[in-house]
C-alpha cells in the first residue's frame, strides 16, 4: 500500500477533488483480449462494480473518467508505461486511479502515474486493488453514482461558464447530442433549440449571492422527443468543487403541461357547455314567456305577428321578420322588429313591402328551416337582405299549421357576436310551431266572425228581402179579395193582378234559391251533374225566358247571332243560373239600356261576355263584388242582396273556369266567363273555395 499512500499524499485521493456522485466503476485497458478476460472475470466476481473494456486511452477521453482504471500491458512494458503517463496528464481523466498488470518495472510505472503495479499473472490482485480503490474514490457509496445515471430528472454538473462537467442519462434523452459528446459543452450547445434565458439570468444571480434558484421554466426541442416540444423546470444550485460551480436539476414536465392543458380544455369545454345548457334553458323559458304574452295578445293575426316580432329582439334575435300568407287570397300577416328603437324606421319598410321575400320562399314551399351561421359559410337565401340588414347570423323557420306551411320567421344577428346553431334551430322551430297556432287561431276566430256576420246577414236577406215580394203578393190577393167580396172585380184587373202576384211570388223563390245556394257553397262542396251542353242554345233559352223581366228593366238584348254550337260538359242548372244572374246584374245597373250578349269557342274554352251600358263599377269595388253580400252604392240603389255575382264565381271556379269584369264610371261593365269544354275532373262533387 506504499505506492497507494504516496499517491493520496498528491492529492490523487483527497475528497475535495475526488467525484462524490461517480459510479463504483471500473475500465480495464488493454489491447489483448486474453489479459483482458481474466482481468474482467476476477472483477466481476466482486458483484458490485460497473466494468467496462477499453482498447486504448483514446476510447476513455470519449466519455466520463472512470474512478480506476487497469492497464493491462502484458509483456509490452513501453506501451504500459505510455498509456498510465497519458492517463496522468489528460485533464479529462483527473482523478481516476490506475492499477497496472505487466512486465515493467514498478519504478517506471509509479512514475509514470501508476498507484500499484501487478505482475501479468496477477489478475486477481489486480482485481482486488481496483475493487477496493473504486470503493475508496466513491467514499463506500457506490449506489450514489448509480443514482445520478439512473435519476429519471435530468442532472448536471456545470462549471462557471455554464459548460457541462457531467450529465446524467436522463439529459442526455432531452439533448441534441450523443451520449460521451456533452463534457465541455454549453448548455446551450447540449439543450439545443430551449429556451435558457432564465436559466442564464438564475447562474449570475447565483455566482452573487449563492443562493439557489428553483422552478426556472424552460422549454426547447429535441430529435430525441419526436420532434415534440418538451417543457421543463429547473433548478440551479453552487457547488464550488473544483472546475464544478453549478448543479442543475431539470425536471421534464411535459407530460404535466399536457395534463393540464387537456384539463383546462376539458374544464373549459365543460364551462362552454354549462353555459351554453344555461344559455339554452334562459332561451326556452323566454319561449314560455314569449307564447304566454302571444296567447294573451288580441285575437289579431295581424297584431299578433307584430307582437311576435317585438318579443323575440333582443332576447333570441337583433333582427325578427314575420311573413304569413292568410287562407283569404290577396291578404298577408307582415312585421319587422329591431332592439334599437332608432332602427325601427328601417323595420317598418321591410315589413311595407307587398312582394314575397326571398327568405321566405324556401318554406312556403315546404322547404326545411335554412341556418347561416356566417354569410361565409353558407350562400343566403336572400343575400340583398343580408347585406341591408348587416346579418352576421340568421336562421329562417317555416310557420305551418293543418293547411301546410303559411309563412316563415326570419331571426337575425347583427350588431351582437351571438351565431346560431342547429341546437337553436329546434328552439326557434319550436317557437314558430306556437306562433303558427296562434296565428291560425286568430286567422280562424276572423273566419267565425264573418261566418257569424253573414249568418245575420242572410237572416236579415231571409226577413226583409224575402218578406217584400211575399207582402207584395199577400197585398195584391188581399185587394182581389176585396174586389171580389163587393162583387166588382174586372177581368183585367184580375188578370194585372195574378200576374203581379205570381211575379212577387217568382223574386220570392229565387231569392229562397240563392239562400240556399249560398248554404250549399258555403259548405265548399257544390254538387254538378255534368252532361253534353250547348251553350249557345243555352244562353238563348235563358234570354227567352228572362225576356220579360228585361222589357221591365227596359233593357234590349242583343243576343249573339246564329252559329255552330259550342258544346262542353257542364251543369245544365248551374249554367243557367250564371246566365240568368248575368242578365239579371245587367238589368238593374244597366235599367232602359241595351244589353250585349257575345259568345264563342277558342283552343277548347268557351267565352260568355254580357255586356251593359250603366254606371259602370269603379276599380276599387271591381274585385269586391265578388265576394258574398258585396254591394257597391249603385247596388243598394237597386235592391241587389249581393249574392247572385259571388255564386257566379263559384259556380264557374267549380267548373273549371273564371269570370272576370271589365269597366270603368259611366262605361258600362261587361262580365266575362269563360269556361273549359271538358272538365278538369270527372268527380260529380268538386270542391270550390268557400
Amino acid at each position: 500500500m506504499r505506492s497507494v499512500e504516496a499517491r493520496s499524499s498528491r492529492g490523487r485521493l483527497d475528497p475535495l477533488t475526488t467525484d462524490m456522485i461517480r459510479t463504483a466503476r471500473v475500465v480495464v485497458v488493454t489491447r489483448r483480449a486474453d489479459l483482458a478476460g481474466p482481468v474482467r472475470d476476477a472483477l466481476a466476481r466482486d458483484g458490485d462494480l460497473d466494468i467496462q473494456v477499453a482498447h486504448d486511452v483514446d476510447d476513455l477521453s470519449r466519455g466520463e473518467a472512470p474512478p480506476v482504471a487497469v492497464v493491462a500491458g502484458g509483456d509490452d512494458a513501453a506501451w504500459t508505461v505510455d498509456a498510465c503517463r497519458r492517463l496522468a496528464t489528460d485533464p479529462r481523466q483527473a482523478g481516476t486511479l490506475v492499477i497496472v498488470v505487466a512486465a515493467v518495472e514498478p519504478a517506471a510505472a509509479l512514475a509514470a502515474g501508476a498507484v500499484h503495479v501487478v505482475p501479468p499473472g496477477g489478475a486477481a490482485e489486480a482485481a482486488a486493488w481496483a475493487a477496493a480503490l473504486a470503493r475508496a474514490t466513491t467514499r463506500g457509496e457506490p449506489l450514489l453514482g448509480r443514482a445520478f445515471a439512473r435519476c429519471p430528472a435530468g442532472l448536471a454538473l456545470l462549471d462557471a461558464d455554464l459548460r457541462c462537467v457531467r450529465v446524467n442519462d436522463a439529459l442526455v434523452e432531452l439533448s441534441a447530442l450523443a451520449p460521451g459528446q456533452h463534457r465541455g459543452r454549453t448548455l446551450d450547445e447540449v439543450l439545443r433549440r430551449a429556451d435558457l434565458d432564465a436559466v442564464h439570468t438564475a447562474a449570475r444571480e447565483v455566482l452573487r449571492d449563492g443562493r439557489a434558484r428553483e422552478g426556472l421554466p424552460v422549454s426547447g426541442w429535441s430529435p430525441r422527443t419526436s420532434g415534440m416540444v418538451w417543457h421543463g423546470v429547473v433548478d440551479l444550485f453552487a457547488v464550488e468543487h473544483g472546475e464544478v460551480a453549478f448543479g442543475l436539476l431539470l425536471r421534464d414536465v411535459t407530460a404535466e403541461r399536457v395534463a393540464h392543458a387537456e384539463l383546462s380544455a376539458t374544464l373549459e369545454r365543460e364551462r362552454a357547455a354549462r353555459a351554453e345548457v344555461e344559455a339554452y334553458q334562459e332561451r326556452l323559458a323566454f319561449v314560455h314567456i314569449a307564447t304566454g304574452a302571444l296567447y294573451s295578445t288580441a285575437l289579431d293575426a295581424a297584431l299578433r305577428a307584430r307582437t311576435l316580432a317585438r318579443l323575440v329582439v333582443p332576447s333570441l334575435a337583433d333582427w325578427c321578420l314575420v311573413y304569413a300568407r292568410p287562407r283569404v287570397e290577396g291578404e298577408t300577416w307582415r312585421a319587422a322588429a329591431h332592439w334599437d328603437p332608432d332602427r325601427q324606421a328601417q323595420a317598418d319598410a321591410l315589413s311595407a313591402s307587398d312582394d314575397t321575400p326571398a327568405w321566405a320562399a324556401g318554406p312556403l314551399d315546404g322547404g326545411e328551416p335554412e341556418l347561416v351561421a356566417t354569410p361565409e359559410d353558407a350562400t343566403p337565401s336572400d343575400p340583398d337582405l343580408v347585406q341591408a340588414l348587416g346579418l352576421r347570423s340568421y336562421a329562417v323557420v317555416p310557420l305551418r299549421a293543418g293547411r301546410g306551411p303559411f309563412g316563415a320567421l326570419l331571426f337575425g344577428f347583427a350588431e351582437s357576436s351571438r351565431r346560431y346553431t342547429p341546437r337553436d334551430v329546434e328552439l326557434l322551430q319550436d317557437l314558430a310551431q306556437r306562433a303558427s297556432i296562434a296565428l291560425e287561431n286568430a286567422e280562424l276566430y276572423r273566419e267565425t266572425e264573418l261566418a257569424l256576420r253573414a249568418r245575420d246577414q242572410l237572416i236579415s236577406i231571409a226577413t226583409h228581402d224575402v218578406r217584400n215580394p211575399l207582402g207584395a203578393a199577400l197585398l195584391r190577393l188581399a185587394l182581389m179579395r176585396t174586389a171580389v167580396d163587393r162583387g166588382d172585380l174586372q177581368p183585367d184587373k184580375l188578370g194585372d193582378g195574378v200576374r203581379r202576384a205570381e211575379q212577387a211570388l217568382k223574386d220570392a223563390v229565387a231569392l229562397l234559391n240563392d239562400l240556399l245556394n249560398v248554404t250549399r257553397i258555403a259548405s265548399g262542396r257544390i254538387e254538378l251533374k255534368l252532361e253534353k251542353v250547348d251553350l249557345r242554345a243555352l244562353t238563348l233559352e235563358v234570354i227567352e225566358r228572362s225576356r220579360e223581366l228585361l222589357q221591365a228593366a227596359g233593357c234590349r238584348v242583343v243576343a249573339p247571332p246564329p252559329g255552330p254550337t259550342i258544346v262542353g260538359r257542364w251543369d245544365r242548372i248551374r249554367l243557367e243560373q250564371v246566365v240568368a244572374n248575368l242578365l239579371s246584374n245587367a238589368s238593374k245597373y244597366g235599367r232602359g239600356k241595351p244589353i250585349e250578349v257575345r259568345l264563342d269557342v277558342q283552343g277548347g274554352r268557351a267565352h260568355l261576355a254580357v255586356q251593359d251600358h250603366g254606371v259602370g263599377i269603379p276599380p276599387a269595388d271591381q274585385e269586391r263584388i265578388f265576394e258574398r253580400f258585396a254591394r257597391t252604392w249603385e247596388g243598394n240603389r237597386h235592391d241587389s242582396h249581393g249574392l247572385g255575382l259571388w255564386i257566379i264565381k263559384r259556380v264557374v271556379t267549380a267548373l273549371g273556369g273564371r269570370v272576370w269584369i271589365e269597366s270603368a264610371p259611366g262605361a258600362g261593365a261587361t262580365f266575362h266567363v269563360e269556361l273549359p269544354t271538358e272538365p278538369a275532373a270527372e268527380d260529380a262533387s268538386l270542391a270550390v273555395e268557400p
